[in-house]
């Protein structure tokens, strides 16, 4: 087996995995030289990607993996995972610091980029305008900032909501997700949205074109979670295993609390891309 990551680093090494589990990148312990793996090939040697001036703070690929931003106190560079050159170079000193960085992104194609301090401020690049200053994100205390795959919008998760910034019209969709999210992911045809609330285990999934929760479950911790397809979310319980997110259970808690099957209308406005499951499923000892 191949090992990636020093067991003994002191807490500076820097990671991310891109989502489609092709791309591994990671910095030394002093956060100073970015290497770059492409998991897929076993033979496949680490590449270094030189450019940055001054420790590393963040790394994050787009949704496809087919880019690497990095950030450090005075630049954000984006990089090509297939060639490995930078693709764009983004000065912080010009109207924009990092301090604290929480929240690193880069949308599909490169295009854009996101960074989110501990404050809670979000600023926003367009690379291909070279407005070097970006724009701030009219949002108080982001929690969660990443991009949908098909490249329509950034969301922005607070304590109390989730809000989506149309990417190109500079403005909020006015539709807005009713539940906090400091951990949030698009499914792969980003039609849903899967939020974890802060400082709970409750998860739910929405369906964004009628901003409608389809799924909801709460599981012992906070946890990481993905989905692995448009109708299934997997999540990481307690760290030592990854299991699905079961949509026979969830709607079979929903029958119990209903105390009845749900009608054809129901299931057409909460559950639909869910046909799969049965309309209530029998859980022996609750239906």
């Amino acid at each position: 087996m191949r090992r990636y990551a020093d067991d003994q680093s002191d807490g500076k090494r820097v990671e991310s995995l891109s989502l489609n589990g092709l791309y591994y990148a990671f910095t030394d312990d002093q956060a100073r030289k970015i290497s770059l793996l492409d998991i897929s090939s076993p033979l496949a040697p680490e590449v270094p990607l030189q450019g940055n001036n001054s420790d590393v703070l963040k790394l994050s690929f787009d949704s496809h993996g087919d880019f690497l931003a990095c950030a450090d106190k005075s630049e954000i560079i984006v990089w090509s995972t297939k060639d490995h050159t930078k693709k764009t170079s983004i000065p912080l000193s010009l109207g924009y610091t990092i301090n604290g960085l929480e929240r690193l992104a880069v949308s599909p194609g490169g295009r854009y980029v996101a960074a989110t301090s501990s404050s809670g401020q979000t600023r926003l690049w367009d690379i291909h305008s070279n407005d070097h200053t970006g724009t701030t994100i009219p949002f108080d205390d982001a929690k969660s900032t990443n991009f949908s795959p098909d490249g329509t919008w950034l969301n922005i998760g607070g304590q109390e909501e989730i809000e989506l910034w149309i990417l190109g019209a500079n403005k909020f969709d006015p539709r807005r997700i009713p539940v906090g999210g400091d951990l949030v992911n698009f499914s792969p045809d980003g039609s849903r949205l899967a939020a974890q609330e802060p400082e709970s285990g409750h998860i739910s999934v929405w369906k964004l074109d009628v901003r409608d929760p389809i799924l909801e479950g709460t599981v012992s911790q906070r946890s990481d979670f993905a989905f692995i397809d448009n109708s299934n979310l997997v999540v990481n319980e307690e760290g030592v295993f990854v299991e699905p997110f079961d949509a026979s259970w969830a709607l079979g808690h929903v029958c119990d609390i209903v105390k009845r099957e749900l009608t054809a209308e129901e299931r057409g406005k909460y559950l639909s891309g869910f046909d799969h499951v049965q309309a209530c499923p029998s859980r022996s000892g609750h239906m």
